[in-house]
């Protein structure tokens, strides 16, 4: 798994509780060409930086938060909530038209480092050249 990915899902999951937070293990399943694709990542335990990240419901929240990554084959969806609380709330700047399920991982990483560093942190869009 990449550094900074706790749990990863595509197609159906399953649920692996070890040390530590529970991950997501993707299941292999056949693909067809109508099948839909998609595919998510998690990551607890992202501390903010100073000045947070700015969602759309709630302003901007800091401290301890998870942040989920959901790609559909279209765009990206990015929440984030307190670690360890039920609300989930849409990073300000999803969704966010994605083609590539590299491209979406790349999209979640990004979040994640915005949301370390802080600054009312935002989605941004992916200059899809600078992915490997």
């Amino acid at each position: 798994m990449p550094p900074g990915v706790d749990g990863r899902s595509r197609g159906r999951c399953e649920t692996v509780v070890g040390s530590g937070a529970a991950q997501v293990r993707a299941v292999p399943s056949e693909r067809k060409a109508d099948a839909m694709v998609w595919a998510s990542w998690t990551t607890p335990g992202v501390f903010s930086g100073p000045g947070g990240a700015r969602t759309d419901e709630a302003g901007i929240v800091a401290g301890d938060l998870t942040v989920h990554t959901t790609w559909d084959g279209r765009q990206v969806d990015v929440t984030i909530q307190y670690t360890g609380t039920l609300d989930w709330f849409t990073l300000t700047g999803s969704p966010v038209p994605c083609r590539s399920e590299r491209h979406s991982r790349a999209l979640h990483q990004a979040a994640v480092e915005a949301v370390r560093t802080g600054g009312g942190a935002t989605v941004q869009r992916l200059d899809v050249t600078s992915v490997s």
